[in-house]
C-alpha cells in the first residue's frame, strides 16, 4: 500500500466517514498478506466513491458492485490483479396480494422488522408485483425463511439470478441560464438561487457520487446528480436554445 492510513482517513471529512474509512482501511492492508477480501457492508456513494477516486494509491485492485448498473449501495471488493468478488446475491419478493400495491416503503419497513441492518441490503427496484434486493448469502437466508407478509399482504421470496433489472425513470426539460451546479439545482427543484447555494454548501448534494459544495462547479453531459430531499438525476446534456439564449436541457429523474 502506498498510501498511510492518515492521508487515506483526510479523504473523509466526516466523523461517521471518518469511522467506516477506519474499517475500510483495515481490510485493504490485508493485501500486503495476499488476501482477497470485500466489504461486508454496502456503502453509500459518499464511502466507495471515494475509493475509486484513490484506488491507484491502494496497490490493489478495486472495484464496487451493487448488481444493478445504477447501483447507489455497493460492496467494495480490493484484490490482487484482475481476480474479482462477488459476495451478492439477489433476493426477488413477490407481493402474493391482486388487491392492494405495494411500494419501496413497505418493502423496506418489512425488512427492517427483522432486525436487519440496512447496511447489509443494497437498493432496492420495486417492478411491478416484485421487490429486488441485492445482499449477502447469510441475510438472503433470514429473509427467505422469516419474511412471509409485507404490510398485510403475503410474499414468496426467493434467491433470483435475473439480470437486466433496471430503474423507473421519468425524463423532462428544464431551462437553466448555464451549466453552473447552483443554477441546475435551482431549476431541477424549484428553489430560489440563493437557497439552492445553500443546500450546495451544506453538503447536501453530490455529483457522480462525490460531494460538490462548489456552487460554480460545471455539470457535464451524464452526470449522476443527487440533491438531499428531492431524489436522484441525470443530467442527460443540452438539446437546444431558447431565444433568449437559455440552455433547454434533458433531465432523467429516477422514480
Amino acid at each position: 500500500m502506498v498510501i498511510t492510513k492518515k492521508e487515506f482517513l483526510d479523504y473523509f471529512e466526516k466523523d461517521d466517514e471518518k469511522t467506516i474509512a477506519i474499517n475500510i482501511f483495515e481490510k485493504i492492508k490485508l493485501i500486503d498478506y495476499g488476501v482477497n477480501i470485500s466489504t461486508d457492508y454496502f456503502y453509500p456513494p459518499n464511502i466507495w466513491g471515494k475509493i475509486l477516486v484513490i484506488k491507484g494509491k491502494l496497490n490493489c485492485q478495486v472495484t464496487t458492485y451493487g448488481y444493478f448498473v445504477e447501483s447507489e449501495r455497493r460492496v467494495i471488493s480490493f484484490t490482487e490483479g484482475s481476480q474479482k468478488l462477488n459476495p451478492v446475491q439477489l433476493i426477488r419478493i413477490k407481493n402474493l396480494s391482486k388487491f392492494k400495491e405495494l411500494n419501496h416503503k413497505d418493502y423496506l419497513g418489512a425488512l427492517m422488522g427483522l432486525g436487519l441492518k440496512r447496511e447489509k441490503m443494497g437498493d432496492l427496484i420495486v417492478k411491478d408485483n416484485f421487490c429486488y434486493l441485492p445482499t449477502f448469502q447469510e441475510i438472503g437466508d433470514i429473509i427467505i425463511n422469516e419474511l412471509k407478509t409485507v404490510g398485510k399482504n403475503p410474499v414468496e421470496v426467493e434467491f433470483s439470478s435475473e439480470s437486466n433489472i433496471e430503474y423507473k425513470f421519468e425524463e423532462y426539460e428544464i431551462l437553466i441560464a448555464s451549466n453552473r451546479l447552483d443554477a441546475l439545482i435551482s431549476s431541477i427543484t424549484k428553489l430560489s438561487r440563493e437557497d439552492s447555494v445553500k443546500i450546495i454548501e451544506k453538503g447536501e448534494v453530490s455529483v457522480n457520487y462525490l460531494e460538490i459544495k462548489e456552487k460554480s462547479f460545471e455539470i457535464k453531459d451524464e452526470s449522476r446528480i443527487s440533491i438531499k430531499g428531492f431524489g436522484k438525476f441525470t443530467f442527460i446534456g443540452i438539446i437546444g436554445k431558447t431565444k433568449k439564449d437559455k440552455m433547454k436541457v434533458l433531465v432523467k429523474k429516477f422514480i
